[in-house]
């Protein structure tokens, strides 16, 4: 069984279905999947679903052949355990601890390692990481900064805030090279200028939300204490969209103001007053946090344009589709009241006329999309061929749109490639460069497995936006370096990787790229978006009438595809 084992892994493919059967699949290419990191996943795999004897063959294996590396290090030391191999499982330990692979409390809690806590070794590794964890909290954390909210902060305080926010910009920051032009101390000594001045806690943080704009990342912004979400971020219940550069209500979200004369498609001409373009670029867009043109328009015009203090309402000057004129008074609603209108679901589908489903995955904050669409997976298996709408994704976890991605290959698929700065002082001492880690290179790049008991071979096809965004965008990264079929629409976001997250003075907090993704095969798409295989926009005639041209043209590619 053991030899069988390794030779799956070694020479095809082997994959473990939640019910614990084993499943052999065809051989990797080698040139996209290297073997190393094959055998590694799978024993893996073995590790997570409590099989360590199965592991422990795997991971063996693989330290023969590739030593032992920091990605096997704390499952390999359970394996050895739950074999009852003491002396080995220490010993790895101690590589996990010194290393920090392992939080203090994972190897606490661990029940493999639980019949090792009496002996004096486990207990003298179990001290070492935590006296481990309190030097890095030590320092990273910076409780004297963290201050809760008042109305006003003391001039130290709010220095504190920008200084900490240049700093961790300044040395984590993943997407320096795609502002080129940015001078980012002279935007801290800017910034300190201004918060000198500033008096209220409010002001404090739209000076804050300026200088991380400045990025130009989606993924980088700062938000202020939760006491101020209602001067920041209320807005009436009326979503916007930019069209041909006009600016039309796109949805009415309470029926009241249906009653009062608002409707879909009228055009916004002015705000207070203010012509809408020109209250756009003063009021909103210099603080708006985005990674490309496509998506600082749509966050300015869409997300952002109407936000702002609920206990100001705005007066919207408008025409509808004949051109007759009105000006309409409203008011802002609270975060709590917006709370209560319904939001669009993560997941729902329905069968098109063609005989076509139409899967719409809204976002990927927790795993609905993914268990809704496995409930359906035999009904929309009926279908001739799948169209997946991520129009309105947002993101969330990428694990999530992996899981529907599964089901439509049996082969396994490259995840996304990323990269993370490395910063080594000495070498900076020594005036040597610093490079960038890349962490899931060729030879360390994630694979997804296949889902063999749930499998849609027929075609598909997936459509984009510029809400395409985030772990949104890294679904249709893998779904192209699947080659599975087309991506039709318009171009993503372009933002995607992981924040790194620490408070501010006054109850606030700020986040900062610290990854940045690219497409399986390399391709940059952080900065520019994913470019679409058939490009389609949506047109003000069309969005007035309810056509949506995005979806048209890709029933009729699938349509042609499946010979209607």
């Amino acid at each position: 069984m053991v030899k069988s084992l390794v030779f799956a892994v070694l020479f095809g493919f082997l994959t473990i279905s939640a019910s614990g059967k084993i499943i052999v699949q065809d051989s990797l290419d080698s040139e996209s999947v290297p073997i190393g990191l094959v055998r590694l996943k799978q024993a893996d795999q073995f590790a997570n679903v409590g099989r360590f004897k199965e592991a422990l063959v795997l991971y063996e294996e693989h330290l023969k052949i590739m030593g032992l590396g920091s990605d096997m290090a704390f499952s390999y030391a359970k394996s050895l355990a739950s074999d009852r191999q003491t002396e080995a499982s220490l010993k790895i330990l101690k590589y996990v601890v010194d290393n920090s692979l392992a939080t203090a409390k994972d190897i606490k809690e661990n029940k493999e390692l639980a019949f090792m806590h009496d002996d004096p070794r486990w207990k003298e590794l179990l001290v070492c990481a935590e006296k481990h964890e309190a030097l890095q909290e030590k320092i990273y954390s910076a409780p004297a900064i963290e201050s809760k909210y008042r109305p006003f902060l003391s001039e130290v305080e709010r220095i504190a805030g920008v200084s900490r926010i240049w700093s961790e910009v300044k040395y984590n920051f993943a997407n320096f090279d795609l502002v080129p032009e940015l001078d980012w101390d002279k935007v801290y000594l800017q910034t300190l200028q201004t918060v000198k001045n500033t008096m209220s806690t409010k002001d404090y943080y739209c000076a804050l939300v300026a200088m991380v704009a400045q990025l130009n990342d989606g993924h980088s912004n700062v938000y202020p204490p939760a006491e101020l979400y209602d001067q920041f971020f209320a807005r009436p219940p009326i979503k916007t969209i930019l069209i041909d550069g006009k600016v039309l209500t796109s949805e009415i979200l309470d029926e009241n103001l249906k009653n009062v004369g608002f409707s879909k498609g009228q055009e916004i001409l002015a705000i207070d007053g203010i012509p809408v373009h020109l209250y756009a670029q003063k009021e909103i867009a210099p603080y708006v946090s985005a990674s490309t043109t496509q998506d600082h328009l749509n966050r300015t015009y869409s997300y952002q344009l109407l936000a702002g203090d609920s206990s100001k309402p705005i007066v919207l000057s408008m025409s509808d589709p004949s051109g007759k004129t009105l000006e309409l008074k409203v008011n802002r609603y609270s975060m709590k009241q917006l709370e209560n209108i319904p939001k669009p679901p993560q997941f729902s589908w329905k069968m098109l006329p063609s005989n076509i489903a139409i899967v719409e995955l809204g976002g990927f904050a927790d795993d609905t999309a993914s268990r809704e669409y496995l409930a359906h997976f035999e009904e929309i298996c009926q279908s001739d061929a799948i169209i997946f709408d991520l129009r309105r994704n947002g993101g969330g976890s990428s694990s999530v749109g992996d899981r529907i991605l599964s089901t439509l290959t049996p082969k396994p698929f490259l995840a996304s490639r990323w990269q993370s700065r490395k910063y080594v002082p000495v070498w900076r001492a020594w005036q040597k460069p610093q490079q960038d880690e890349v962490s899931n290179s060729k030879f360390g790049q994630e694979t997804i497995q296949p889902d063999l008991e749930h499998q849609f071979a027929k075609p598909v096809a997936v459509l984009t936006g510029v809400c395409t965004f985030s772990a949104g965008e890294d679904f249709v990264a893998e779904f192209k370096g699947m080659k599975r079929g087309f991506v039709i629409g318009e171009p993503t976001a372009g933002s995607t990787g992981q924040p790194l997250v620490f408070k501010l003075p006054g109850g606030g907090f700020a986040r900062v790229c610290v990854k940045r993704d690219k497409m399986p095969d390399g391709t940059e798409f952080v900065g520019k978006g994913i470019i679409p295989d058939l490009f389609v926009q949506l047109s003000e005639d069309g969005f007035r009438v309810g056509r949506d041209e995005i979806l048209a043209a890709a029933v009729e590619h699938l349509r042609k595809i499946i010979g209607q």
